[in-house]
């Protein structure tokens, strides 16, 4: 896409339409920017309110706009799976970006994460997470937070977001014949889920 840099007024990190990518400039002036605070803007957002993340987040976006998210059925697992090929696209782009930078993770949580996995996934089977449809639930997992909801208080926010990405590592880590780009375009995420045999 063509790329255009705008004041944003402080509400937008990028914008995507048609052929043409925005970044809000305004929106990464450093986490240590006086004027974020001061606007009611969250810590845990301002966080990733910085130079360092416009790549990642310029490629998340264009991502969005390239592979469309099939919402025939909108639930919890296939929302981890559509976040996780995102974020494995973002990695594949920028493969010499920390991942903790892509995920927006530090990286005291990034080793929460890799450390609790098992916990993580135990918590959203008996609470029969996986299959919900409630779109209030999904988003308060999917979204950015202080801590994702249910875990330890160390969790980041979208802590299951990694989780997708591990799933989606698992489903091609297991299919050899499947390639990035068929990945990518695959839009069935409950047979991504199924034939990942993922197992944390």
């Amino acid at each position: 896409p063509t790329i255009y840099a705008f004041v944003s007024g402080f509400n937008q990190s990028t914008v995507l339409a048609d052929s043409l990518l925005g970044i809000g400039l305004d929106r990464y002036l450093g986490s240590d920017c006086g004027d974020y605070l001061s606007l009611g803007i969250p810590k845990y957002s301002i966080n990733d309110m910085k130079p360092s993340k416009i790549t990642s987040d310029c490629m998340r976006a264009w991502a969005i706009g390239e592979f469309p998210f099939n919402d025939s059925i909108d639930n919890m697992v296939n929302n981890m799976i559509y976040e996780g090929k995102l974020m494995y696209f973002t990695q594949k782009m920028l493969p010499d970006q920390p991942d903790s930078l892509i995920f927006g993770f530090s990286p005291k949580q990034m080793k929460w994460c890799e450390k609790n996995e098992k916990q993580m996934w135990t918590y959203l089977i008996e609470n029969k997470m996986l299959f919900i449809t409630d779109s209030f639930t999904i988003n308060k997992y999917i979204n950015d937070a202080p801590f994702t909801s249910g875990f330890s208080q160390e969790s980041p926010g979208r802590a299951v977001v990694w989780m997708g990405y591990r799933i989606v590592s698992s489903y091609l880590k297991n299919n050899k014949e499947i390639t990035f780009q068929k990945m990518m375009v695959q839009r069935d995420y409950q047979k991504i889920f199924t034939q990942s045999r993922y197992r944390p």
